[in-house]
């Protein structure tokens, strides 16, 4: 932590508590133990617990240490503006009922170091209808060619959920948006929008049952530039319209 880093804020001296673990953002033990408690509410900032939005430190585990208080707690998690370094996915939910939204501050971009079908963001569960969301935000594949997006990871990774919201721009990805397992296209809040830039597929159904007649309560978009042989929709398994 440095000075003007966007982790300082009020504090309070929490004298009664002699056992919750430092989390590195909202709680600081002292080395005599004394537990120091962020005054905050509302949201957490994944400034408060260590990352540096600059595109050079590694911020995965910062950014996932301040998304597991987030969704433990039930609040949104908010990202200042700046160049954000992923080398790993960032799960949304924890496979239950409680799911994480992403509030980007304009400006937001994350440069991912993903390979093969790792998703940046990960939203699971098992039939789980979720009103997570995740703000536009822009995703950069680090370790693709000019064109195409191969060995790149996919930005959003959707699977046994509903009402969920995706908006973004993806560029040199393996794919934007994959949607596996049985995810349910109908619900009023399922949004994404996803704008891409030499994607080899923006939209993978090719493991999915999907649920979308008529796109009852449905809005999504894709669309953008594709890499050679790309795919604007793969699908391969059961569609029901």
């Amino acid at each position: 932590y440095t000075h003007g880093d966007g982790g300082s804020g009020p504090f309070y001296v929490d004298k009664a508590d002699t056992t919750t673990a430092d989390n590195g953002g909202t709680v600081i033990v002292a080395a005599d133990g004394t537990r120091l408690k962020r005054a905050y509410s509302d949201s957490i900032n994944v400034r408060w617990f260590g990352t540096t939005g600059l595109g050079v430190t590694d911020d995965t585990t910062d950014f996932q240490n301040a998304i597991l208080l987030a969704r433990t707690i039930g609040v949104t998690l908010f990202v200042p503006s700046g160049k954000y370094k992923i080398s790993g996915t960032l799960v949304l939910s924890n496979g239950g009922t409680f799911a994480c939204s992403v509030i980007h501050e304009p400006g937001v971009i994350y440069y991912t170091y993903l390979t093969g079908t790792t998703p940046l963001f990960s939203l699971t569960g098992t039939n789980q209808t979720y009103n997570a969301y995740v703000t536009f935000c822009a995703i950069r594949a680090q370790n693709a060619g000019a064109q195409g997006a191969s060995n790149s990871g996919v930005a959003f990774y959707l699977s046994g959920v509903e009402g969920s919201r995706v908006s973004a721009e993806c560029a040199l990805m393996t794919k934007a948006l994959a949607l596996h397992n049985d995810v349910n296209l109908y619900t009023e809040q399922t949004i994404f929008e996803i704008y891409d830039s030499y994607c080899d597929i923006g939209l993978d159904l090719t493991t999915s049952n999907i649920s979308w007649p008529s796109f009852h309560g449905t809005s999504g978009h894709i669309w953008g530039q594709w890499s050679d042989g790309g795919k604007i929709i793969n699908a391969g398994a059961n569609i029901y319209w």
